[in-house]
């Protein structure tokens, strides 16, 4: 009895346990194929997101982690089709923007020019093309040199380039002028020039160059200045004809002068000669702007200049109770200069000294040899010049003698400038308001 029972309970355990190893199974089975399924579901929409379809979304009817992992994946999805929407904004706003610039880029009446660090033309707006007569596509890559004329009068080989003319020069300062010639029309343009450093986001240095057309300015200023040539060529004539006249009047030549005619004489031949001088100072200014005037170099008594050229002006000195301070070293050579033109520089310099110093006042020339240099000093203790106007003294047409009620055109320090750099030299000025001023010529020897 006991043994039957015994049978039937392992066989009633045995059957339940195969039962529930069965169901088991098929529970497993079941959740194999819903996590198969699911993952199908996921590999198409993957496979959607990579070729940028960001609409699809998974659907899980069941709950539990399958469920879970689709909802985190489709809170990504949710995330990256914000994300591409924000970045499609941006992309509209940066075209936009891009359209916009190029606009104005190629609307610019001023030329620009990008070129690289080794002088090669990155970009250029139309109207470098329309100026240079050639087609942008057959410009880009060229050197800077291969389309402009550079006047910069500087060693354009000594640049930071290989080969290419180095507008911008080691220093980094551009040419003022530059000139193109359109290489259809053979018209030829100059240019104003301005120069930006730009440096990308790799290093790499570019030149923003700005290229501005004064070709009518420039014209116009060579119409003034043979306009301006012409008259003070035609002025000269009966203004030298007026001083012969006035010498030979005060020579008595054509009959004895009292003390009154004398005096009036003598005035209106110095007035005369002022007036002779501003003409020639204009007329030397437009030769050496133009580059028409060559100096006369020859073997000069440097002492010999020195004296004539206080002798010229020690009238007006003792006129004007003014002291006159010499000192010339013994040692100064003979030296290979323009003579008469470096005569003209330091009478005009003490010209200016008695002009603008007070009466019973001193001025002075000192000059000796420093090195491989003259080094000559004009200076007084008179009126002085103001700190605002001393970098603007050398400019042409800078005048203080309106203010003092003096004839001047505003030519002489400027062409004396002018002579003394063409001598190789150097000019400078130190001056303090009513201390006086200090003039001083450096000459190479050689």
């Amino acid at each position: 009895m006991f043994d039957f029972f015994t049978q039937n309970t392992i066989s009633i355990i045995l059957f339940f346990l195969f039962v529930f190893s069965l169901g088991f199974i098929i529970y497993l089975e079941f959740r194999h194929f819903i996590l198969i399924k699911s993952l199908d579901k996921l590999k198409h929409i993957v496979k959607a997101i990579r070729y940028g379809n960001l609409s699809r979304r998974i659907k899980i009817k069941h709950k539990g982690e399958i469920a879970l992992l689709a909802e985190s994946f489709n809170n990504m999805i949710e995330a990256l089709e914000d994300r591409e929407s924000m970045i499609k904004a941006y992309e509209t706003e940066l075209r936009e923007q891009n359209a916009y610039l190029k606009s104005i880029f190629n609307s610019l009446a001023d030329g620009i020019i990008i070129i690289s660090e080794e002088f090669k033309i990155l970009k250029i707006n139309p109207s470098i093309a329309e100026w240079a007569g050639e087609p942008e596509k057959s410009i880009l890559g060229k050197y800077f040199n291969d389309i402009i004329i550079c006047n910069c009068q500087n060693d354009c080989n000594n640049g930071i380039s290989n080969g290419s003319c180095a507008v911008i020069q080691k220093n980094k300062k551009i040419s003022n002028e530059i000139k193109i010639q359109n290489k259809k029309t053979g018209e030829t343009k100059c240019f104003n020039v301005l120069s930006s450093l730009v440096t990308d986001s790799q290093n790499r240095k570019n030149y923003v160059i700005t290229l501005n057309d004064i070709t009518q300015i420039k014209e116009m200023d060579e119409m003034r200045d043979d306009f301006i040539a012409t008259l003070t060529h035609d002025l000269k004539v009966p203004l030298i004809a007026g001083s012969n006249t006035l010498k030979f009047l005060l020579k008595e030549t054509f009959g004895k002068l009292n003390d009154k005619q004398k005096e009036a004489a003598e005035n209106m031949l110095e007035s005369n000669e002022e007036v002779i001088g501003m003409v020639n100072n204009l007329l030397d200014s437009y030769r050496h702007d133009a580059g028409k005037y060559e100096l006369i170099k020859e073997k000069t008594d440097i002492e010999k200049l020195f004296l004539e050229s206080i002798e010229n002006i020690k009238p007006l000195a003792l006129k004007r109770n003014q002291e006159l301070k010499i000192n010339i070293a013994q040692d100064i050579p003979n030296i290979d200069i323009d003579g008469n033109e470096i005569k003209r520089v330091i009478i005009n310099l003490l010209n200016n000294s008695i002009a603008y110093t007070q009466k019973e006042g001193s001025i002075g020339l000192n000059a000796k040899v420093d090195r491989d240099f003259l080094v000559i000093e004009i200076f007084d203790n008179g009126k002085g010049i103001a700190s605002k106007d001393i970098e603007h003294i050398f400019e042409r047409f800078f005048t203080k003698a309106r203010k003092f009620r003096k004839i001047g055109s505003g030519l002489g320090l400027y062409l004396s400038k002018k002579i003394i750099e063409k001598h190789g030299g150097t000019i400078n000025v130190n001056s303090k308001e009513n201390q006086g001023s200090s003039f001083v010529i450096r000459l190479p020897l050689v």
